[in-house]
């Protein structure tokens, strides 16, 4: 009776979730706000009556600081902060993002510190659109600032290190990139040769079938030559009285 007691004075647990694509990826105020009436359940016991409850909170996006060239191509910006991870937290923002053409899935440059990385994927959780080894960008919850990165990083080079040590302040570079993914081009490639095979077995066997025809042809004119030679001439002539009796003299 004492367990069945202690079993039925224990809490009913309250779920309160935070419905945003991410691992843990919950801004400053989501996790005041969980803690604060974690303490309030505690002390009065009150908040154990909402069982379920959304407790995302919109993210407060500040003024774009980009700047873009006139054909929308390049946008400079720089680097914010530097994470423990060595993920790059940079200055800019979704709407510059967009601004430049891109949504989720689009690839772009990165251009920091004098070094070029390429096919950077603008992705989001769980990452399926990024290779793995591969950069990507996505949005942080505080700001929504884009913050770069390499899935599934566990090489001793972090993300700012392979940047040139990349550190707050930097000038970075983001440019759209308007070439296909590589997967794509090889694609296009291996379809181009197949046609070009293709095509060039369509070339042999048109050949071989010209040569068939003109043998033929060939064959079937000989032919009518050798039917078409006239018989040689009578030695009596085509007049002559002897002709009939040529055979009984």
């Amino acid at each position: 009776r004492a367990q069945n007691q202690d079993l039925m004075d224990f809490p009913v647990p309250a779920i309160w979730e935070v419905r945003r694509s991410g691992h843990n990826w919950t801004n400053q105020q989501e996790r005041y706000q969980a803690v604060r009436s974690l303490c309030q359940w505690i002390k009065f016991g009150t908040c154990i009556t909402i069982r379920l409850k959304d407790g995302t909170v919109p993210i407060h996006y500040r003024p774009s600081s980009a700047t873009f060239d006139q054909k929308n191509v390049k946008a400079t910006g720089c680097v914010e902060d530097i994470k423990a991870s060595g993920v790059i937290i940079t200055s800019f923002l979704e709407e510059d993002l967009r601004k430049l053409g891109l949504r989720l899935g689009s690839r772009f440059d990165v251009d920091v510190n004098s070094r070029r990385f390429k096919d950077v994927v603008f992705d989001e959780y769980p990452y399926v659109r990024a290779m793995k080894g591969g950069w990507l960008a996505t949005l942080e919850p505080e700001q929504g600032r884009v913050v770069l990165g390499i899935l599934d990083k566990v090489a001793k080079h972090s993300p700012a290190d392979l940047a040139g040590r990349a550190r707050k302040g930097d000038k970075i570079i983001l440019l759209r990139n308007d070439d296909k993914p590589k997967r794509l081009r090889l694609k296009e490639k291996i379809k181009k040769m197949e046609e070009l095979n293709a095509g060039t077995v369509h070339q042999q066997e048109e050949k071989k079938k010209k040569k068939s025809k003109s043998a033929l042809h060939s064959k079937q004119k000989r032919a009518t030559v050798v039917m078409n030679v006239p018989p040689p001439p009578s030695p009596f002539g085509s007049n002559s009285p002897h002709t009939s009796d040529v055979g009984g003299t």
